[in-house]
């Protein structure tokens, strides 16, 4: 029974493209929630994610992995940061970005007491981190805002060269498989939150087609109109304006789809 049930649902995905006996069946005798087009949507989401925005991020990664390697051995201990070898040491990040490239600074000798003067220097030189001797620096380039720290006093601890370079493997491991399962995990997140807001949304506008579905309903319309619209923008920039528009289009489909239905079925 699931492997027949499995198939029929299956047949019935390219069906939301073009089907109206679909639709009519999907809201006028369908059963439970939709859930399962929110998995699929979910799925195709998942490859647009693992094909073409996580290789976008992998030469960042690749960055942040030889920033790493580029590291000097310090030592933190009773909140007083040493370097070992000459100071100051300036490391880069997206040089090959229009924008950059953006630089992270490691320098004991620089003043941490005049914020105005750091915040200057920070976005005029594109700097986004400072280690200081007993203090660091973050700068968000975006929002022009610094946030200056001391270092916690009771850490010790001391990064070799070697330390760095493992650091930055694990990241190298774990970065991308992480980002792949955090960001399905999300996506599915947000798919279930906007079909209930879309199924909402539909019960205010369905008695303008004469039609007045049950919550399961128009939960399951508002599912199954994401598959096409999860299938056109896996081959086309997201924007969220445009996916709305089109799907509120598959749902239009689908109650016009149902209220002639609905008709027939009434003789």
């Amino acid at each position: 029974m699931f492997l027949a049930s499995l198939v029929s649902f299956l047949k019935d995905l390219p069906q939301t493209f073009y089907s109206s006996g679909f639709y009519q069946r999907l809201l006028l005798s369908g059963k439970g929630w939709g859930f399962g087009f929110i998995v699929v949507a979910t799925l195709i989401g998942a490859l647009q994610i693992n094909f073409i925005f996580l290789p976008a991020m992998r030469p960042l990664l690749e960055e942040t992995i030889a920033l790493f390697q580029s590291f000097p051995e310090v030592t933190l201990e009773n909140g007083i940061l040493t370097v070992k070898g000459e100071t100051p040491q300036t490391f880069t990040l997206l040089e090959k970005e229009s924008s950059g490239p953006f630089l992270l600074l490691i320098d004991p000798t620089i003043d941490m007491t005049n914020a105005a003067a750091l915040e200057e220097k920070m976005a005029k030189e594109k700097i986004f981190f400072i280690a200081g001797k007993s203090h660091f620096a973050l700068y968000n380039l975006e929002q022009k805002t610094l946030d200056i720290s001391a270092f916690d006093p009771a850490q010790k601890v001391t990064m070799t060269h070697e330390k760095w370079v493992a650091v930055g493997e694990r990241i190298k491991a774990f970065f991308l498989p992480l980002s792949s399962l955090t960001l399905s995990g999300l996506l599915f997140i947000t798919h279930l939150f906007t079909a209930f807001l879309g199924a909402l949304l539909i019960l205010i506008v369905a008695p303008l087609f004469k039609l007045r579905p049950a919550l399961p309903d128009a939960i399951r319309l508002a599912s199954a109109a994401k598959i096409p619209v999860a299938i056109i923008f896996l081959i086309a920039t997201p924007y969220p304006p445009f996916q709305a528009a089109v799907w509120f289009g598959f749902v239009a489909f689908g109650l016009l789809s149902a209220r002639r239905g609905q008709k027939i079925m009434q003789g």
